[in-house]
């Protein structure tokens, strides 16, 4: 679409393009506007010398700068002339009370877009906020909404209303989905595979449960004094380490001296993709455990790279995994490589650990299963017999 807008310029001059994005996927708009839009020239405003690349915009066309660089700079962002804004993952600012989403409707340009892949799910203000953005008054004042639309259709569930404003916001969004406009892509499989807990392990969970859990359940029984949500959420995160490996829950760096049945069974996955050349993505939510998986595969002569929140230079770890054909595995913290990257060299999706969050789990999954992608991909989700991760497993269906 930029490429297109840059195309039909009758103006005399380039058009200059401001995206704001998260820091985890500068690099990825970088690499994409390099290699789809040749016609653009992009710059990253970001890090510490980036007022040296601002000097140079005159021979670049799109400025490719981050939310936080966005309010600490809005000044100097504002006296340029941008023919279009884009905000990409716009759920970042859906508050219109944060200095971010001020900033953003503060800076000048003739075109505006929100790009998210994030339903808008928790309240109708959410979505009125990013329209005051793309359009500013285009839905009334917030008083007229809030009277209008919020209060009939959220406490009344008025099918008029509801109705009436999603006419009024169709023809201002355009909603991609995979079955749309991917008609090629390869099927994904989905398979879940189960586990047994060591006699280590469930020496630990059983001790975990012992001592704190079930005093827990007793308090929450009588009722007499306010449990906190931190201590319960403790307890459990302790119970899904220890399904994990206990040199999680031990915070033991040597993890060859415990045995984990989970572990066992990802070995066995890892040893069936590699001997069949395929390349394996690996998603967990502990850093240690993904430190664990790296120490195996090195140990094992499997070439294998890791991205955290701690990781430098993400752009050329995705890179590096995507273009080298001897690096084999790659283990990512949820957080840090669950959205905005492609990591379609892949064929094989192992979820370590399960999110609660079906959502983040699936948007992990389309790092592999996205455009781009011409093997079948097989998604493996390991949950170990009798623990909490059934739990979970039921708790995301449920939602699902």
């Amino acid at each position: 679409f930029l490429s297109l807008l840059q195309q039909e310029n009758q103006e005399g001059h380039a058009r200059k393009f401001l995206v704001v994005c998260p820091t985890s996927v500068i690099d990825h708009w970088f690499d994409k506007i390099e290699t789809y839009a040749p016609n653009l020239s992009p710059i990253k405003y970001h890090g510490n010398e980036r007022h040296v690349s601002l000097k140079n915009i005159q021979t670049h066309h799109v400025v490719i700068t981050t939310y936080g660089i966005l309010l600490r700079d809005i000044e100097i962002l504002k006296t340029k002339t941008w023919y279009a804004i884009v905000l990409d993952e716009a759920h970042i600012v859906k508050n219109h009370k944060t200095a971010s989403y001020r900033a953003a409707c503060s800076l000048p340009s003739t075109v505006r877009l929100c790009l998210t892949g994030t339903p808008l799910e928790n309240s109708l203000s959410e979505l009125k906020n990013l329209f005051d953005f793309l359009v500013p008054g285009y839905l009334g004042s917030n008083k007229f909404f809030h009277k209008n639309f919020m209060v009939p259709i959220s406490q009344h569930q008025d099918y008029k209303k509801e109705l009436l404003l999603q006419n009024l916001i169709h023809p201002l969004k355009l909603r991609r989905t995979k079955k749309e406009v991917l008609k090629e892509l390869p099927e994904k499989i989905i398979d879940k595979r189960y586990c047994q807990l060591s006699k280590k392990q469930a020496e630990l969970y059983q001790q975990i449960l012992q001592q704190q859990a079930n005093p827990l359940l007793d308090e929450i029984a009588q009722k007499e004094k306010t449990i906190s949500f931190l201590h319960i959420l403790t307890v459990l995160q302790k119970l899904k380490q220890v399904a994990n490996h206990p040199a999680l829950l031990l915070q033991d760096e040597q993890y060859e001296n415990y045995e984990s049945g989970k572990f066992n069974l990802l070995k066995d996955l890892l040893s069936e993709a590699v001997s069949s050349k395929q390349k394996v993505v690996v998603f967990s939510q502990y850093v240690h455990m993904i430190r664990i998986i790296e120490s195996y595969c090195f140990k094992q002569n499997i070439r294998c790279i890791t991205l955290t929140g701690q990781s430098k230079n993400r752009g050329s770890i995705i890179k590096d995994f995507q273009t080298n054909p001897e690096i084999k595995v790659f283990a990512a913290s949820l957080l840090a490589g669950g959205t905005g990257i492609d990591l379609t060299a892949a064929s094989v999706v192992i979820h370590y650990d399960r999110w609660w969050n079906a959502t983040k789990e699936r948007q992990a999954t389309d790092r592999v299963h996205r455009i781009g992608q011409n093997k079948s991909v097989q998604v493996f989700k390991l949950i170990t017999k009798g623990t909490l991760e059934e739990k979970i497993d039921s708790l995301i269906s449920k939602k699902s």
